[in-house]
């Protein structure tokens, strides 16, 4: 059950994230420096992630949380969690990905209920991988943004290939070249480095489909916005071209990163401790005082990196 803390006359905005471990505390950090501007903000979230969002609740009177039953699938096994860290499987997110696409009723309902009681949501914040929340702002009439936890590079690339959806040439050549054209500089990478969700596509498949189709409706959100910053990735933001909409119209895609610690929620239980301390961190990167001496690399939300030591 949510609890309603906006007033009728503020602007009240649902945000659905998509429950795994490197989706969901960088929204929630947005929905912090949302909230601390006084914005009136609902998490929609399932009973098993719901947890996460106590020391959110608690910092920021305006937020709220709606509580759901997580949807029951036979794509997924019994048990098999809520949140994709939890998945026993890697492959497992694809139906997870699908299955949380059947909260679009009751997400529907609520707002629908709280339109006939005068406080109705007047925009929708979700996460890149929760596409289907764009059928939901259409029929409620407000506006999406879709928020990426990721890079603009990546998202660029991501959407590009859900569009084109780029096929094999060699199918026994796992280093066969897939051209990005859109992007700056028209990167290519060999077909291995792509996303295994992209890699297991097959056209036609119901699944796969319904994959793809949630990434292009993220086409007809308002805009994107990546937790990222100019001063990493400055080419790649701002790009109208790599998100045209049904009508071939550009979307910006907008840095609001890097949010993590913006005021001060990072320290706290998010769903997993860290294996280094951010000021450790920050403070190895002060001291490498050369010009191009670190190299960036995202391993992704679903790897564990072996200490090496």
């Amino acid at each position: 059950m949510a609890r309603a803390t906006d007033g009728n006359d503020k602007p009240h905005v649902l945000v659905v994230p998509f429950p795994a471990q490197g989706h969901l505390p960088p929204l929630l950090d947005l929905v912090a420096l949302l909230a601390a501007r006084g914005l009136a903000i609902t998490v929609a979230v399932t009973a098993g992630n719901a947890a996460l969002l106590d020391p959110l609740v608690a910092a920021f009177p305006s937020v709220a949380t709606l509580v759901l039953p997580f949807p029951s699938s036979p794509l997924l096994p019994a048990g098999c969690g809520e949140n994709a860290k939890d998945l026993p499987a890697g492959h497992l997110i694809r139906p997870f990905m699908v299955c949380l696409a059947a909260l679009r009723a009751p997400l529907l309902a609520w707002c629908k209920a709280r339109g006939q009681q005068g406080r109705r949501v007047t925009a929708i914040l979700s996460d890149f991988f929760t596409g289907w929340t764009q059928t939901l702002a259409a029929e409620l009439g407000v506006p999406r943004v879709t928020f990426s936890p990721s890079s603009a590079f990546y998202l660029a690339m991501t959407q590009s290939l859900w569009r084109h959806v780029p096929r094999r040439r060699r199918p026994d050549d796992p280093d066969e070249a897939v051209a990005f054209p859109e992007i700056p500089g028209s990167p290519s990478f060999p077909w291995r480095h792509l996303s295994s969700m992209y890699r297991r596509h097959v056209p036609g498949d119901e699944l796969s489909e319904a994959i793809r189709q949630s990434f292009l409706w993220n086409q007809e959100s308002k805009c994107f916005v990546v937790n990222s910053f100019a001063a990493l990735e400055a080419t790649y933001l701002h790009l109208e071209r790599p998100f045209p909409d049904k009508n071939g119209a550009g979307k910006w895609m907008l840095a609001v990163g890097p949010v993590s610690d913006a005021v001060g929620t990072a320290n706290v239980d998010r769903g997993g401790k860290p294996t280094v301390a951010t000021a450790d961190v920050a403070a190895w990167l002060d001291a490498r005082g050369e010009e191009g001496s670190v190299v960036y690399v995202s391993f992704g939300t679903q790897c564990r990196v072996a200490n090496f030591d």
